[in-house]
């Protein structure tokens, strides 16, 4: 870590916690190499101050250069996980679900919060051998999630004054938008196919598109990318890592990762319906108690399909752009197979809950025509977590 760098979150730590504080590079253990984050040691001003902390700057690609005056770059995601950090710090009371948000400097593109540790991560148990510790896990995992959805829904105005007052920010930054051209992203692909979707399909995904764009009471502060790897456990509670993605959005975004099989991550592979169901119905559990028509089936039905379809067509745009032409391993699986698992997720879900009937049709028809166009691509497998009670004949 810069002199420079260090010199900003003693800052920040001085100001916040009303006494000079001193700080020495840390071990770097938990931190997965990366570059722009780092562990530092308090040396001095500790008190009743934690011994170490984490200093977060911002993380660029291709060069790009760090302006919190200019909206989008590298500033975009470094202060969209500041204005959530510091949201999610207010609201967070004796149960906080990340890490605790200490400060930040703009002008020098620092922000510093509380230090998580090395904790085992969901990851980590779903590539183990141990059912248990994966379902739990899971499962705590989606209740953390209902916990921060819960404690946001009604937050919307105040996140988004947290982020506006740190600088400009793009359209869909704040607020999260759908775009128009989402299921246009099929349409190349699927003439190549000689597919024609299911009348009805775009005009439902339209339906779904101007719900989802207006503000409403299912929106919340969403993480958009709660991977096995953004998660780890301290004390007992499962804890959420890297908000750099996230926004105000349907909470389903989140709420629907186990039914379809968390869709950002390199870590992806099946879980048996038994265990996603039993963290989903955790996940609706915590986030009926900050959004109570969590109880009403309509409603949260009506939002656990709209997120399968989103999601679903977000793995066309990969279809769209190569997966015709071209296989390739993303993380543990292939991307042919994360296509068509997610294609037969969503058309399951139309069908259980009797919602998006030609999008589910769609989808359904769609999945068997690209196993014929790849007769060599395997079914996706299960987590090795779950593969010992599979050969054994458990479910």
């Amino acid at each position: 870590m810069e002199r420079a760098v260090m010199d900003a979150a003693e800052g920040v730590l001085t100001r916040a916690w009303g006494r000079p504080v001193r700080l020495a590079v840390g071990e770097t253990e938990g931190l997965s190499g990366r570059t722009h984050v780092h562990r530092a040691r308090v040396t001095k001003g500790q008190g009743d101050a934690p011994g170490s902390v984490i200093v977060k700057q911002p993380r660029s690609w291709d060069g790009a250069v760090y302006d919190p005056n200019r909206a989008g770059g590298p500033a975009s995601t470094f202060l969209s996980e500041w204005a959530a950090l510091e949201l999610l710090t207010e609201v967070a009371g004796d149960a906080p679900v990340g890490p605790r948000f200490y400060g930040g400097d703009r002008a020098a593109g620092v922000m510093v919060m509380e230090d998580l540790g090395a904790g085992s991560r969901l990851d980590h148990a779903l590539l183990g051998d141990d059912r248990g510790v994966a379902e739990r896990t899971l499962t705590a995992l989606m209740a953390t999630l209902g916990r921060m959805h819960a404690s946001t829904v009604a937050q919307a105005g105040r996140y988004a004054e947290l982020r506006e007052r740190l600088g400009p920010v793009v359209k869909g930054e704040v607020v999260h938008t759908m775009r128009s051209t989402r299921a246009k992203w099929l349409r190349d692909p699927l003439t190549r196919l000689d597919f024609r979707p299911t009348r009805g399909f775009h005009a439902e995904l339209r339906a779904l598109r101007s719900r989802w764009n207006e503000l409403g009471d299912a929106h919340a502060y969403v993480h958009f990318d709660p991977c096995p790897d953004n998660c780890h456990w301290v004390d007992g509670d499962l804890r959420l890592l890297d908000l750099e993605s996230g926004k105000l959005a349907p909470w389903a975004v989140d709420g629907s990762y186990p039914r379809i099989h968390f869709p950002t991550c390199w870590c992806v592979n099946r879980m048996p319906e038994p265990v996603w169901r039993a963290a989903e119905a955790a996940y609706r559990t915590e986030l009926a108690r900050g959004w109570p028509q969590a109880d009403d089936d309509a409603r949260f039905h009506e939002q656990m399909v709209g997120a399968c379809a989103f999601w679903a067509c977000q793995s066309g745009l990969m279809l769209a752009q190569r997966a015709l032409d071209d296989d390739w391993e993303w993380g543990i699986a292939r991307v042919r197979q994360r296509i068509t698992m997610r294609f037969d997720l969503l058309a399951e879900t139309c069908d259980e809950f009797g919602m998006m009937p030609a999008t589910g049709d769609t989808a359904r028809r769609l999945a068997e025509q690209l196993r014929r166009q790849w007769p060599e691509s395997e079914d996706m497998p299960l987590y090795p977590a779950f593969r010992a009670d599979a050969n054994n004949g458990a479910g």
